[in-house]
């Protein structure tokens, strides 16, 4: 009938209108949460500053860094290990190579994972700097620098199952073995976390992560 007709006829017209209005409302917020969410690696800088540096890549590529030879440039991710005599310096740089956000240095007998190193890919992005990084066995100091504004996260897992963040400025010291690990604030705050405790750590406070049920 005429009526049913007229009925249809306003379902479809009223659909469309919600449909359109969907779509007006729904790509302004998927192309602001790209903007705000999409990440590129940050790039770091690996050397040897004593003796051979063992270094793999994210494709499980393999190569040595010896004393005085330039520094190997990676994006995003690296595993370093290094013997009792070797020592490893790691400069985490922004995406152009402008800016150094953080330093460690590896100290001897020590394996240590950067598992992401990322910042975000658009200027208008609020979220900060990541790096993040598995101290799987020996001792390691962080230097992070100021980020010119942007925030920087660094986290540290560690093998007893606990986490440090940092995300001040300053000079920190972590030291891992069999046992426990061990977080030094020379300068600046840390943020330790270690099953359901959590603790925070200013300048010349001293913390460890035991091995669970410890």
């Amino acid at each position: 009938s005429s009526g049913n007709r007229e009925r249809l006829a306003w379902f479809i017209l009223l659909g469309s209108f919600i449909v359109w209005l969907a779509v007006i409302v729904a790509v302004p917020l998927i192309a602001g949460a790209f903007l705000q969410n999409s990440r590129r690696p940050l790039v770091l800088a690996i050397q040897a500053n004593e003796g051979t540096v063992g270094l793999s890549n994210g494709t499980g590529q393999r190569d040595a860094i010896f004393v005085g030879e330039p520094a190997r440039f990676l994006e995003g991710s690296a595993n370093i290990l290094t013997n009792v005599t070797d020592t490893a310096l790691v400069r985490v740089f922004t995406a152009d190579e402008t800016q150094m956000l953080s330093r460690l240095n590896v100290f001897g007998n020590s394996v240590l994972e950067v598992e992401e190193a990322s910042a975000p890919r658009f200027e208008v992005s609020d979220q900060p700097y990541v790096v993040n990084v598995t101290l799987v066995s020996g001792r390691m100091r962080l230097n992070l620098e100021d980020s010119n504004g942007r925030a920087l996260v660094v986290r540290i897992e560690t093998p007893q199952g606990g986490e440090v963040i940092l995300e001040d400025t300053g000079h920190y010291s972590v030291q891992t073995t069999n046992a426990a690990t061990s977080i030094v604030v020379l300068e600046g705050r840390a943020s330790v976390l270690a099953g359901e405790r959590g603790m925070v750590l200013v300048e010349n406070q001293r913390a460890m992560i035991p091995v669970e049920g410890n």
